[in-house]
């Protein structure tokens, strides 16, 4: 306490509890959650409990409390950190390498390879379930004792400090699991970052052949106003290719998405488009078309309407917005 009221240290303390615990009736299902404070509690009214508690000296509590109340300061925890936890949480990948990293640490003398296991998790709104079939045993054959909490809560202070360390612009004292997944989360970040670097590249390349938005706009081609027009209609692209797996190669996806037979591809197509603007050629004349609608029904398909028709028989495919906004815009 006297390094601490020297001024040289302030201390950032939250309100929240954060917690994962199991079910009784269903054991094998854990969930996890961030409580925040009541009315009376907060974090240095815990601080004051547990001290009580645990020194059974109310002056010495007191004196100590007095120091906090000097030199600390409150950080705010946003709830939404739950929804990045258990996302981590369900990241098979990551939550392997906390496993490994912790087995590491709690038994230096495993002779099991920690990552040669089979990690499958279930998961529910804010609750998870984790079968692994990990058996971890020493030199002598001697099976080693592993608890799952002890590497989920590696991956909910690794979050946290992430959090804080971004709200603060401060460094981070981590202990070797926190680090390793930090390590982790920025190798995959890095990777997956230079992996949509190159479909991006490749799908310009043999898709819009070799061109591209930005040099549309840099040389005069198109202006921002355009793209932005092209934007306002990505969002069933956009969403298509968020669908993606993150592994899957995009030209590939988008070839097999365009490929795909419909229920429409089985009926004669002339017939059908006749009978759909005849029919629709009809519903004009009814409606006071004076025979505008009987001519319509006898043109020759314009290229909107066979994007309409495509639309609405085979439904919507990621051709129909490269060919129609995106390949016009780069050419």
């Amino acid at each position: 306490m006297e390094l601490i009221d020297t001024e040289r240290i302030t201390l950032h303390l939250h309100d929240k509890y954060f917690g994962i615990s199991n079910f009784q009736d269903s054991p094998d299902w854990k969930s996890f959650g961030v409580i925040g404070p009541t009315v009376n509690d907060n974090a240095l009214s815990r601080i004051e409990y547990i001290l009580g508690e645990t020194t059974q000296k109310k002056n010495d509590t007191q004196r100590v409390l007095k120091v906090l109340e000097r030199h600390s300061k409150e950080i705010n925890i946003e709830n939404s950190i739950t929804d990045d936890i258990l996302l981590d949480i369900k990241n098979v990948d990551y939550l392997k390498e906390a496993i490994s990293t912790t087995v590491k640490c709690l038994h230096p003398n495993n002779q099991t390879s920690p990552l040669n296991f089979e990690l499958n998790i279930e998961s529910r709104d804010n609750q998870f379930k984790i079968n692994t079939g990990l058996n971890l045993v020493d030199s002598s054959g001697k099976k080693l004792n592993f608890e799952m909490n002890d590497a989920l809560f590696s991956v909910v202070n690794t979050r946290y400090n992430i959090n804080v360390a971004s709200q603060l612009n401060c460094d981070m004292a981590l202990d070797e699991v926190c680090s390793s997944l930090i390590i982790h989360s920025f190798n995959d970040l890095s990777s997956h970052s230079n992996d949509s670097h190159k479909q991006i590249s490749n799908f310009n390349e043999h898709i819009l052949n070799g061109r591209n938005i930005r040099s549309s706009i840099n040389n005069g081609h198109k202006t921002l106003t355009d793209f932005l027009l092209v934007l306002d209609k990505s969002d069933m692209f956009r969403e298509w290719t968020l669908g993606q797996n993150k592994d899957a190669n995009l030209i590939s996806e988008y070839i097999n998405a365009i490929s795909k037979e419909s229920w429409f591809e089985g009926v004669p197509v002339k017939s059908f488009k006749w009978l759909f603007f005849q029919g629709l050629g009809t519903v004009i004349d009814m409606n006071g078309g004076n025979g505008v609608g009987s001519a319509l029904s006898n043109m020759t398909l314009s290229a909107m309407d066979t994007f309409l028709l495509d639309n609405l028989s085979k439904g919507w495919k990621p051709n129909s917005f490269v060919n129609l906004e995106l390949k016009p815009f780069v050419q």
